[in-house]
């Protein structure tokens, strides 16, 4: 049996120049969504830091739970650089304020759900614009505050 090395070598160089094309095409749109994804980052920072109200002139109107809320969602944003989900909230309510009797997570999420709301803001705080934004992505509802705390976060 008789073998085409010759043939065999050019195969093996046809798939080698294939795989290396294939590397650097994916190479390429790795660093352009690596790109995307910093820019992205930073504008969600830069959304968080420069908005026209103020937590402070807002504190006094805000019940317990709402203030911890707002609080933990504008932390968890401003430290991971990512929008949060309900569960996540939970999850660091319960963690951070095991004192407090939440039984039920819908009372958490009612309150973020409620600071979404532009006419519930205008009611509760006479601000126009809601304290949240909130989105799809998939099954997942992510928010991140359309607020500026000043200072330190009251509750951390």
């Amino acid at each position: 049996m008789a073998f085409d090395l010759m043939g065999e070598n050019k195969d093996l160089k046809r798939v080698l120049k294939q795989q290396q094309e294939l590397l650097s095409t994916y190479q390429k749109e790795n660093g352009e969504l690596k790109l995307k994804n910093r820019t992205l980052r930073m504008a969600l920072s830069k959304a968080v830091t420069e908005t026209e109200v103020y937590y402070s002139s807002l504190e006094p109107q805000f019940d317990n739970i709402s203030k911890k809320v707002l609080d933990i969602i504008v932390h968890e944003v401003k430290t991971y650089q990512h929008p949060v989900t309900y569960g996540q909230v939970v999850k660091v309510f319960k963690s951070r304020y095991p004192m407090i009797p939440v039984s039920n997570p819908e009372t958490i999420t009612r309150r973020m759900r409620a600071m979404v709301d532009p006419r519930y803001c205008k009611e509760k705080f006479g601000v126009e614009k809601p304290l949240l934004h909130r989105f799809h992505v998939g099954s997942e509802t992510l928010f991140i505050p359309n607020i500026e705390p000043q200072g330190a976060i009251l509750s951390l």
